[in-house]
């Protein structure tokens, strides 16, 4: 028979209470004063202690097992190895698969819509060049002024470079898709290092089980003490399901982090391409200006290439406008801004004293009913702290017990909170995102504007000086939400949730009921993302920043109260 016996904690227990009372008999000795019920009590706890100890501490002994069934349950096991490995690559792979694929295809998408604005924007650059230079090139043996003859030699260099980025573009997108393979190799490789160890653990948690079972059972020579492959099988999936559905989870959420990124990737190609063809077409109209201040310029000639020029960078503009190269990098920006300003803001709430917390959480009760209770607990906690830190900043300020300098920190405090819940808290399905579609070209022509002087109106009655920062965003601001490929069903921004209600309200028409909180929402989101824009660092991810208007302070905090009442109480 085999007995096992692993020396754990209760045992290293069992032996401090014997010399505990060892040295407490030893003291007694000296402690003449010592009371007899003390030591009663004492000796009394001490040794039902011991005596509890000692009977858990037994070693386990695996008694009724008799020795033929041990390496029966070893073979078992050994014979299991490869059906557990069966088991567990059909389960990875029924999950990874479907992910490994929807990131290609995710991928795929995103740069063929990419490559066909691309193309078709280099095209358009191409063909507005060609016919520039039907006008500016003539017959050999006309002699040209050097600027003029400088003219033509810069459209022949922009018609060359437009032409490479055209040839290197579906280079430039296979070596996109190679990142993803290796991404994905890289990403597979780490899940199923994790997974193999998991596998370990669960194939030694089913020989212990097995053992237990068997102990429980009883068995003797004779007997088949081992169930059979499928229901060992069984017990095993059950063991390793949750460990691939965790490593699952995380493999979808890095992949989808990697499509962002490469996407991304693909769109700042364009976007350098699209700023390089808009600079070179202002230098171009500028010489061209340049020459028809010349006498005997040929005006006729040159005005027709003016106005092409002046034709193909509006046009340009709008593509600008598609890509929105600085609205990206802000982002980007905003995103890592917006990480610390939340760590900042945690530990400066969980810093509060009692009194403190009790004032700033009383003021903003004031204002929303219930904040800290329904809705923002359950579905948006981390606003909690970011609204808490941004009010005990802001009557520091009042106070002035902070200086100037950190007045941007709190302007953007107050732009993560309200964005943190309408990022949270708004969403729109895909039939309304797909309405874009169908009126983009009106918007373009100002056809919806009722519902923007709608929100106008309702900024300006309850925040006047925000509605200054509205002005011009419409209808562009809109338009580019309607072309942009990259709005999910959540926001990402506070101009992304404004323009989001601004489109379900499009889509399920007026309610008389919601219309007039939910215009107010969407001209306070708009004007709290033009303010928040004013302080973000594009080139440095620090956050101080000259703070010249007071009233941009006040207006942010006024509008994000706002937006998170309004928002708490399901009118968004």
């Amino acid at each position: 028979m085999k007995v096992r016996h692993d020396f754990n904690y209760r045992d290293y227990i069992l032996l401090i209470w014997i010399l505990v009372l060892i040295n407490l008999f030893v003291i007694s000795r000296w402690l003449a004063r010592i009371s007899l019920s003390l030591a009663i009590i004492v000796f009394t706890v001490g040794f039902t202690v011991t005596i509890l100890l000692t009977v858990l501490s037994q070693p386990r002994s695996r008694t009724t097992i008799p020795e033929w069934v041990l390496p029966t349950v070893k073979k078992a096991m050994t014979e299991f190895q490869p059906v557990a490995e069966e088991i567990l690559n059909y389960l990875v792979t029924e999950k990874t698969n479907p992910l490994v694929e929807t990131a290609r295809s995710d991928l795929a998408k995103n740069t063929g819509w990419l490559c066909e604005s691309g193309r078709r924007f280099g095209q358009q650059v191409l063909d507005g060049l060609n016919e520039i230079k039907k006008k500016l090139f003539w017959s050999p043996g006309v002699s040209l002024s050097g600027e003029l003859f400088q003219l033509q030699k810069s459209v022949e260099e922009r018609v060359v470079v437009v032409t490479d980025f055209l040839d290197s573009l579906d280079v430039f997108v296979a070596r996109v898709s190679d990142e993803l393979e290796l991404a994905i190799s890289r990403n597979l490789k780490e899940t199923w290092s994790k997974l193999r160890s998991q596998h370990q653990i669960a194939l030694r948690y089913l020989e212990e089980l097995l053992y237990a079972q068997i102990e429980e059972w009883g068995a003797e020579e004779g007997d088949k003490p081992v169930p059979q492959m499928e229901r060992i099988g069984g017990q095993y999936e059950v063991l390793i399901q949750p460990s691939v559905n965790r490593a699952s989870e995380h493999l979808q959420a890095r992949l989808f982090s990697v499509v962002q990124e490469l996407s991304s990737k693909v769109v700042g190609r364009l976007q350098r391409e699209t700023l390089a063809q808009v600079n070179s077409l202002e230098q171009l109209a500028a010489q061209v200006e340049r020459l028809l201040t010349h006498p005997r310029a040929p005006r006729e000639k040159l005005g027709g290439a003016l106005e092409l020029l002046y034709q193909m960078k509006q046009e340009i503009s709008d593509v600008m406008m598609t890509l929105a190269w600085q609205d990206l990098i802000l982002e980007e920006r905003w995103r890592e801004s917006k990480q610390r300003l939340t760590g900042e803001a945690e530990q400066l709430a969980s810093s509060l004293t009692g009194d403190e917390h009790a004032d700033i959480w009383g003021r903003l009760e004031q204002i929303i009913d219930g904040w800290a209770k329904t809705k923002l607990q359950r579905e948006a906690p981390g606003v909690i702290s970011l609204l808490t830190a941004a009010e005990k900043n802001y009557w520091d300020f009042e106070k002035g017990l902070l200086s100037k300098e950190h007045m941007a920190t709190n302007i953007l405090q107050w732009a993560a909170a309200a964005e943190y819940t309408a990022s949270t808290l708004v969403a729109v399905s895909s039939e309304v995102l797909s309405y874009r579609r169908l009126i983009r070209d009106e918007v373009r022509d100002g056809k919806h504007d009722a519902v923007f002087e709608k929100a106008r109106g309702a900024v300006l009655a309850e925040i006047p000086e925000l509605e200054k920062d509205m002005r011009g965003l419409y209808p562009n601001g809109f338009y580019a939400f309607c072309l942009n490929p990259g709005v999910g069903y959540q926001p990402h921004s506070a101009a992304d949730a404004a323009w989001m209600l601004y489109l379900r309200l499009l889509f399920e028409g007026k309610d008389p009921e919601k219309e007039p909180d939910t215009c107010l929402l969407i001209g306070l989101l708009l004007g709290l993302h033009v303010i928040r824009n004013r302080y973000v660092q594009v080139t440095d991810v620090g956050l101080i920043s000259d703070v010249n208007d007071w009233d941009d302070l006040e207006n942010m905090r006024l509008a994000s109260l706002k937006i998170v009442e309004l928002l708490n109480r399901d009118t968004g």
